[in-house]
């Protein structure tokens, strides 16, 4: 999978180049020629804007799967990071609003840099199709359009871009070796990383439809991805699994919080909090000595 990630990275970065190359070729084949037809020119202008779309379009898949091995890169090696910080993070290739986000700055500075080369890209690109104009050439038999190819836009418009691409790639990869794997930005991948009985304490049972907005309290959670000890290993001998390293009430592993009353064998019994345990709720009463109240959890 790693092998297929770093060869999915390089080869779209790769086909960009590509098709950069037949772009400058395309231009410098019209360089000098005489404008024909009005459709003629037309066409001469969408082929050129068609393959700068192209060559955006490749730059970013490799850039966003370099953005994406950051992403699980930066969460293995840091202390916490809130959930609606990390939210942000992760969905940076759809929405530029982590940018905005001071967390997300402290998160990872390096990530930070290749996102905004990233929303960057379609601007740097918008110089390439103008390289190529439309200019009053003279010869013996008088004036006429010709076109003129302007070199040094097209570079400028694909090589800044490219090399800033490269070294992303170069980043993402030397988090792909760091991490002794990679990862993508599927469902799939968020919920096999969130196995595990912390996640469970933290996020209540009203909170489990996924809704929007993120609930505050989940929001100011702080979690990593991390090693769990003590549980069953993967076949490499890591269990790894997103936990939870502080709540926003800072009480560990509590998922309420006040008091409330819940029915029991004796009447309504006032109790603190509530903790998860497997298949049942434990309701920490509020008297002195009293044992804790189990209640099943039901569908």
């Amino acid at each position: 999978m790693s092998l297929i990630t770093v060869l999915s990275m390089f080869g779209s970065l790769v086909a960009g180049i590509v098709v950069a190359v037949g772009h400058h070729f395309f231009y410098l084949n019209h360089d000098g020629h005489i404008v024909g037809t009005p459709t003629d020119q037309e066409w001469v202008l969408r082929i050129g804007a068609g393959l700068t779309f192209l060559v955006r379009f490749f730059y970013s898949i490799s850039l966003g799967i370099a953005l994406v091995q950051l992403f699980w890169g930066s969460f293995q090696n840091i202390f916490g990071i809130t959930m609606g910080t990390a939210d942000r993070a992760f969905e940076i290739r759809t929405s530029p609003a982590a940018l905005f986000d001071i967390g997300f700055w402290a998160f990872s500075p390096m990530m930070v840099f290749h996102a905004i080369v990233y929303w960057l890209l379609p601007l740097a690109l918008v110089i390439a199709p103008s390289s190529l104009t439309i200019t009053l050439g003279r010869n013996s038999g008088g004036s006429e359009l010709v076109y003129e190819y302007h070199r040094r836009n097209l570079f400028i418009a694909y090589l800044i871009p490219g090399v800033l691409v490269f070294v992303g790639c170069i980043v993402g990869v030397i988090n792909i070796v760091g991490s002794t794997r990679a990862y993508s930005s599927t469902l799939s991948t968020v919920i096999r990383t969130s196995r595990n009985e912390a996640l469970d304490q933290a996020v209540r049972i009203t909170d489990r439809s996924g809704g929007s907005p993120l609930p505050k309290h989940l929001a100011r959670t702080k979690v990593r991805l991390a090693t769990l000890y003590g549980t069953s290993v993967a076949l490499d001998g890591e269990n790894f699994a997103i936990e939870v390293v502080g709540t926003a009430s800072g009480s560990g592993g509590r998922i309420g919080g006040g008091t409330r009353s819940e029915p029991h064998a004796g009447g309504l019994q006032e109790v603190d909090g509530l903790e998860r345990d497997g298949e049942w709720i434990i309701c920490h009463q509020s008297r002195p000595n009293a044992a804790p109240v189990h209640v099943e959890l039901r569908e």
